[in-house]
């Protein structure tokens, strides 16, 4: 039955994807939604979530063969090293699943002074989960708190697609000089292929390698010296014994660049900021500027060591001593980290939505702006709408834990 779902899942994806988010969205509109003392409407919304959760997992533990077109899941060269015994980004989303739902039943049963118990173990065990996950990972930037795997995607960089395209061009004789496919390097093609070799310190040695054998071969020799006429057996001479770059070994474990003790120092103060802001407002309580100023703090010293390290490991991949790699490489973050980190400075503006700063600056604007609309035929009653929900979203700190 259970496999039946499954594969059920799989082929109908984009249709179920829209049918949870239609269902989603509808619950944000359900009478009394946030209600002190209803719980019903969250309860709804939980267990959808949940489903999607459940949904999206079993979709992206399918068999790479089995994956459905346009679900945009990586490739099996995407896939980690190793397959992870244990579920660890699933737990996490579960765990943002059923925050919310915990802690307006904490405020009804325990009172808002003392829902900050069940919310600070919320955070605990999600921390906890992250620094095993950013350990699992090889220490590389968490992707979305964890949830989506943070897999090198060879697309991103030139050269062929694949170990096994560079292989199948060799066995061709394509990247030999003088056979049909070759492209002498340049421009448009470096004479160093990154797909090939990672950044750490055997991807340098094994470049370096690479780079004495074309030294010795005469691929790198002018051209006059490269051209120079001779018999037709020093041609096949030459071509027998060109050098042909081979695939990287990809069972070595591949390294961010980045990784340094400052990098590891901010992604710690990241993942452990929330549990940090919960404790400070369980002891100081949602009107002290203690735990807000903490927050933002810890925030901006954890993204300016983790850019710090990151633009440092840029400027040394820059001035490496194969310049080559200026060339093929776009510094030591793929596409997907920077948009993470700029993912993650959008979420400084949920600040202007937490207490005390919310009732002291942010209100007073969103009653304005209220006020102004109101008499508007239908955008007034849109605006009322958005405005009440923004006040009820407020009160919850789930919404806007960027956690």
């Amino acid at each position: 039955m259970m496999e039946a779902y499954k594969e059920w899942v799989r082929h109908n994806r984009q249709w179920i994807s829209s049918l949870e988010s239609l269902a989603n969205t509808a619950t944000w509109f359900l009478p009394e939604r946030f209600a002190n003392y209803e719980l019903a409407s969250e309860a709804v919304s939980t267990l959808l979530g949940l489903v999607t959760v459940m949904n999206q997992h079993i979709v992206e533990t399918a068999p790479p063969a089995r994956r459905p077109r346009g679900s945009g899941l990586p490739t099996p060269a995407l896939q980690p090293e190793q397959d992870e015994s244990f579920p660890w980004a699933l737990c996490v989303s579960v765990m943002k699943e059923v925050e919310v739902l915990t802690e307006m039943a904490a405020e009804t049963y325990l009172g808002k002074d003392q829902k900050w118990a069940p919310v600070a173990s919320i955070e605990a065990i999600k921390a906890l989960l992250r620094l095993i996950i950013l350990r699992n990972s090889g220490y590389k930037i968490l992707l979305d708190g964890g949830e989506t795997k943070n897999c090198e995607d060879p697309t991103e960089r030139s050269g062929p697609s694949s170990p096994d395209e560079g292989s199948r061009r060799a066995s061709q004789g394509q990247d030999m000089p003088g056979r049909p496919g070759h492209q002498a390097p340049g421009p448009s093609r470096p004479s160093l292929d990154p797909a090939f070799y990672p950044r750490d310190l055997e991807g340098r040695a094994m470049q370096a390698m690479h780079k004495f054998g074309a030294h010795n071969t005469g691929q790198n020799r002018p051209s006059w010296v490269r051209q120079r006429p001779g018999p037709p057996q020093d041609f096949r001479i030459i071509e027998q014994h060109s050098y042909v770059p081979r695939p990287f070994p990809t069972g070595l474990k591949q390294e961010p660049a980045y990784k340094s003790r400052g990098f590891l120092a901010g992604e710690v103060l990241l993942i452990s900021r929330p549990l940090l802001y919960v404790l400070l407002v369980w002891r100081y309580g949602l009107k002290s500027w203690r735990p807000w100023l903490s927050a933002l703090s810890i925030d901006l010293i954890g993204m300016y060591l983790v850019s710090s390290a990151t633009s440092a490991a840029d400027r040394r991949l820059a001035s490496d001593i194969l310049p080559d790699m200026q060339q093929v490489n776009d510094g030591s973050l793929s596409t997907r980290e920077r948009q993470e980190l700029r993912r993650r400075q959008l979420l400084w503006a949920l600040y202007v939505m937490r207490n005390p700063f919310f009732d002291r600056y942010t209100r007073r604007p969103l009653e304005r702006v209220e006020r102004i609309l109101s008499p508007v035929p239908i955008v007034g009653t849109l605006a009322g709408k958005a405005v009440e929900l923004l006040y009820a979203v407020q009160g919850f700190y789930s919404y806007t834990a960027a956690s």
